[in-house]
Protein backbone atom coordinates (compact mmCIF):
# COMPACT_ATOMS: atom_id res chain seq x y z
CA UNK A 1 0.00 0.00 0.00
CA UNK A 2 0.87 3.42 -0.40
CA UNK A 3 1.11 5.83 1.82
CA UNK A 4 1.03 9.46 0.66
CA UNK A 5 1.27 12.38 2.56
CA UNK A 6 1.08 16.53 3.11
CA UNK A 7 3.48 18.75 3.46
CA UNK A 8 4.81 21.99 3.00
CA UNK A 9 6.66 22.85 -0.29
CA UNK A 10 8.60 25.64 -1.66
CA UNK A 11 6.88 26.51 -5.09
CA UNK A 12 8.15 29.41 -6.85
CA UNK A 13 8.81 31.88 -4.58
CA UNK A 14 6.09 30.77 -2.35
CA UNK A 15 5.30 28.30 0.71
CA UNK A 16 2.56 26.02 -0.56
CA UNK A 17 0.81 24.49 2.37
CA UNK A 18 -0.80 21.08 2.62
CA UNK A 19 0.67 19.96 -1.04
CA UNK A 20 -0.26 16.26 -1.52
CA UNK A 21 2.03 14.47 -4.20
CA UNK A 22 0.03 14.74 -6.84
CA UNK A 23 -0.32 18.81 -6.43
CA UNK A 24 3.76 18.60 -6.35
CA UNK A 25 3.98 16.29 -9.43
CA UNK A 26 1.63 18.47 -11.50
CA UNK A 27 2.94 21.61 -10.36
CA UNK A 28 6.14 20.74 -11.69
CA UNK A 29 5.18 18.60 -14.60
CA UNK A 30 5.99 15.07 -13.84
CA UNK A 31 3.26 13.39 -16.06
CA UNK A 32 5.03 9.68 -15.15
CA UNK A 33 4.99 10.84 -11.27
CA UNK A 34 0.83 11.45 -12.15
CA UNK A 35 -0.31 8.42 -14.04
CA UNK A 36 1.56 6.39 -10.92
CA UNK A 37 0.21 8.39 -8.04
CA UNK A 38 -2.87 8.15 -9.94
CA UNK A 39 -2.92 4.56 -10.64
CA UNK A 40 -2.61 4.38 -6.83
CA UNK A 41 -5.66 6.00 -5.47
CA UNK A 42 -4.15 9.53 -5.18
CA UNK A 43 -7.04 12.00 -4.92
CA UNK A 44 -7.47 14.05 -8.98
CA UNK A 45 -8.84 16.52 -7.04
CA UNK A 46 -7.10 16.83 -3.77
CA UNK A 47 -6.18 20.27 -2.89
CA UNK A 48 -3.88 22.60 -0.59
CA UNK A 49 -4.62 24.91 1.64
CA UNK A 50 -5.45 27.33 -0.30
CA UNK A 51 -7.52 25.28 -1.88
CA UNK A 52 -5.37 25.07 -5.21
CA UNK A 53 -5.95 21.32 -6.84
CA UNK A 54 -3.35 19.49 -9.08
CA UNK A 55 -4.84 21.22 -12.36
CA UNK A 56 -4.76 24.29 -11.22
CA UNK A 57 -0.98 23.68 -10.77
CA UNK A 58 -0.29 21.77 -13.59
CA UNK A 59 -1.77 25.19 -15.88
CA UNK A 60 0.36 27.32 -13.64
CA UNK A 61 3.07 25.00 -14.79
CA UNK A 62 2.42 24.97 -18.55
CA UNK A 63 2.24 21.13 -18.76
CA UNK A 64 -0.75 20.47 -21.48
CA UNK A 65 0.17 16.89 -20.90
CA UNK A 66 -0.77 16.62 -17.18
CA UNK A 67 -3.51 19.02 -17.97
CA UNK A 68 -5.10 16.90 -20.54
CA UNK A 69 -4.20 13.76 -18.02
CA UNK A 70 -6.04 15.41 -15.30
CA UNK A 71 -8.90 16.13 -16.84
CA UNK A 72 -9.22 12.57 -18.25
CA UNK A 73 -8.91 11.32 -14.47
CA UNK A 74 -11.85 13.58 -13.49
CA UNK A 75 -10.30 17.01 -12.38
CA UNK A 76 -12.34 19.44 -11.76
CA UNK A 77 -11.54 22.78 -14.06
CA UNK A 78 -13.88 24.99 -12.00
CA UNK A 79 -12.57 24.49 -8.71
CA UNK A 80 -10.93 27.80 -7.65
CA UNK A 81 -8.22 28.98 -5.32
CA UNK A 82 -8.83 31.28 -2.16
CA UNK A 83 -8.69 33.60 -4.30
CA UNK A 84 -11.49 32.46 -6.96
CA UNK A 85 -8.88 31.90 -9.32
CA UNK A 86 -9.61 29.12 -11.71
CA UNK A 87 -7.28 26.94 -14.13
CA UNK A 88 -8.68 29.05 -17.22
CA UNK A 89 -7.45 32.15 -15.18
CA UNK A 90 -4.31 30.87 -14.23
CA UNK A 91 -3.35 29.65 -17.73
CA UNK A 92 -4.17 32.98 -19.19
CA UNK A 93 -2.03 34.69 -16.08
CA UNK A 94 0.86 32.73 -17.78
CA UNK A 95 0.12 32.76 -21.06
CA UNK A 96 -0.18 29.10 -21.35
CA UNK A 97 -2.46 29.59 -25.34
CA UNK A 98 -2.76 25.85 -25.97
CA UNK A 99 -3.66 25.26 -22.25
CA UNK A 100 -6.19 27.98 -22.33
CA UNK A 101 -7.42 26.23 -25.81
CA UNK A 102 -7.74 23.07 -23.89
CA UNK A 103 -9.64 24.19 -21.12
CA UNK A 104 -12.01 26.30 -23.14
CA UNK A 105 -12.89 23.05 -25.86
CA UNK A 106 -13.30 21.20 -22.54
CA UNK A 107 -15.96 24.11 -21.55
CA UNK A 108 -14.46 26.22 -19.02
CA UNK A 109 -16.67 29.15 -17.97
CA UNK A 110 -15.38 32.06 -19.32
CA UNK A 111 -17.91 34.57 -17.08
CA UNK A 112 -16.63 33.31 -14.31
CA UNK A 113 -15.33 36.17 -11.73
CA UNK A 114 -12.40 35.81 -9.12
CA UNK A 115 -13.01 37.42 -5.83
CA UNK A 116 -12.23 40.64 -7.11
CA UNK A 117 -14.33 40.55 -9.68
CA UNK A 118 -12.16 39.75 -12.72
CA UNK A 119 -13.12 38.08 -16.00
CA UNK A 120 -10.37 35.54 -17.04
CA UNK A 121 -9.84 37.78 -20.02
CA UNK A 122 -8.70 40.46 -17.90
CA UNK A 123 -5.64 38.25 -16.87
CA UNK A 124 -4.06 38.67 -20.01
CA UNK A 125 -3.63 42.27 -20.10
CA UNK A 126 -0.25 41.77 -19.09
CA UNK A 127 0.35 39.84 -22.43
CA UNK A 128 -0.68 41.60 -25.39
CA UNK A 129 0.18 38.99 -27.94
CA UNK A 130 -2.03 36.36 -26.07
CA UNK A 131 -5.15 38.57 -26.32
CA UNK A 132 -4.27 38.70 -29.56
CA UNK A 133 -4.82 35.00 -29.65
CA UNK A 134 -7.40 34.69 -27.69
CA UNK A 135 -9.32 37.26 -29.44
CA UNK A 136 -8.25 35.52 -33.26
CA UNK A 137 -9.45 31.94 -31.32
CA UNK A 138 -13.00 33.36 -30.51
CA UNK A 139 -13.50 34.87 -33.44
CA UNK A 140 -12.26 31.59 -35.71
CA UNK A 141 -14.56 29.84 -32.86
CA UNK A 142 -17.35 31.52 -33.29
CA UNK A 143 -17.45 31.90 -37.08
CA UNK A 144 -18.43 35.48 -36.83
CA UNK A 145 -16.21 36.42 -39.78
Amino acid sequence: MLSLQVSSVQFDGDTIEDAPPLWCAAAAGHFEIVKYLISKNAKVNSATRTHSTPLRAACFHGSLEVVKYLIEQGADIEIANRHGHTCLMIACYKSHYTIVKYLLEKGAHVNRKSLKGNLFIYYFQSSFQCFIWLTFYIVIVSKII
